[in-house]
């Protein structure tokens, strides 16, 4: 073999090895939903979960606050440089998730050019279509808009109009289409401000491109938890019918009262708080343990002692590896028992873990009474 050819043979393989041991570029293309939500980021674990390693994909995020399918508007999405990001970082898979914006009637009127959607969507898809990297193009009907809108975004006009002319500018392009709107379909509680999932909306998002992007389920502990679960409590003696047994207090001091109680005979009162976050609750390290990684309910029944205490509290569940996931804080009084619950699929890195306590903690000081401390695991 001359010198030249196994130059060029050299080189060739070379190339070959670069390109094994590039990453898959994604490019996440779309409106502030793309752009601050974290849906991104998310895959991102996702996809580095699926290869078993960090660095197989790389994904990144270009969308634009406020921009639009329609090029007639204020921000169009092509006018704006992450688009020419975007086109420049010749992604090989793309997830395309405009519209949202394109629903607006008022101040500015957007819906008056609904007309011109499908060919602006096409022109855009298109565009991503022909890059010399030549990526798969996945087009997404946008989350839907919750409740009354925000900002002039109209969910009407976002059925009526924009997700038909998402599917409509799909086929028409030959891009894969996505269902982002039915999975956030009633699900009002994952969007704060109507417009914007937020926490496990997020995550929703993700598995759904996920889904799209691998024809495979996402990890399960990086999924949202179910929005119901049901099944036997695993805790021994949850409402103190037993006395203090498994009870403990952080912070503070317990004793059994028999009025008010939730149900039952007993109910548990702490007394001499010294800080907003003493609270009592069990010891769950060996059940979690024994019960493994997954989708958990734990819920717990607050009272407070006084009349003139206005407090909040949540029920929290305090893991060695794995924070603190909680419900949302509510209010509660001593004039009626409230309910804390909270869903959270739970998952540690560890073998086992070392400490897990499930308990309530405050917003403001007072003696609280606590009845009723459920764990429940979901059955998937």
């Amino acid at each position: 073999m001359n010198m030249r050819l196994l130059t060029v043979c050299l080189l060739l393989l070379s190339a070959a090895v670069f390109a094994a041991d590039a990453p898959t570029r994604v490019a996440c293309v779309g409106d502030s939903i793309t752009e601050f939500s974290g849906y991104p980021a998310h895959l991102q674990k996702m996809l580095d979960e699926h290869a078993k390693e960090k660095g197989r994909y790389e994904v990144k995020n270009f969308g634009v606050s406020g921009s639009t399918m329609l090029s007639r508007s204020e921000k169009p999405y092509v006018q704006q440089r992450q688009y020419r990001q975007a086109l420049e970082y010749r992604p090989q898979l793309v997830v395309l998730m405009l519209g949202t914006n394109d629903s607006r009637r008022a101040g500015p009127n957007t819906f008056q050019y609904i007309g011109e959607f499908v060919p602006n969507a096409v022109a855009l898809i298109k565009s991503f279509v022909d890059l010399p990297s030549k990526p798969k193009v996945f087009v997404c009907l946008p989350v839907p808009i919750a409740r009354t809108g925000n900002w002039g975004l109209n969910k009407e006009n976002l059925v009526a109009g924009v997700l038909p002319g998402v599917r409509k500018a799909a086929e028409e392009s030959g891009a894969a289409l996505i269902d982002m709107y039915t999975p956030l379909l009633d699900r009002e509680e994952w969007f704060p401000d109507n417009v914007h999932p937020q926490g496990e909306g997020t995550k929703a998002i993700a598995c759904v491109a996920f889904r799209a992007l691998t024809g495979i389920e996402p990890p399960i502990w990086l999924t949202p938890p179910p929005r119901t679960v049901t099944g036997p409590n695993l805790l021994a003696n949850p409402g103190a019918e037993e006395g203090l047994s498994q009870w403990i207090a952080r912070g503070g001091k317990m004793e059994l009262v028999q009025a008010p109680v939730h149900t039952g005979r007993n109910a548990v009162k702490l007394t001499g708080r010294t800080a907003s976050w003493h609270g009592c609750g069990q010891d769950v390290t060996a059940l979690l343990n024994l019960h493994g990684p997954g989708a958990y309910l734990f819920r717990c029944h607050l009272h407070a002692a006084s009349p003139d205490d206005k407090i909040s509290a949540t029920v929290t569940l305090m893991l060695s590896e794995g924070g603190y996931p909680s419900s949302r804080f509510e209010p509660f009084s001593a004039e009626k028992w409230t309910q804390l619950t909270a869903i959270h699929r739970l998952h540690w890195k560890a073998e086992r873990l070392r400490e897990a306590v499930l308990y309530f903690q405050t917003q403001g000081n007072g003696d609280v009474i606590v009845d009723d401390l459920e764990l429940i695991k979901a059955v998937e």
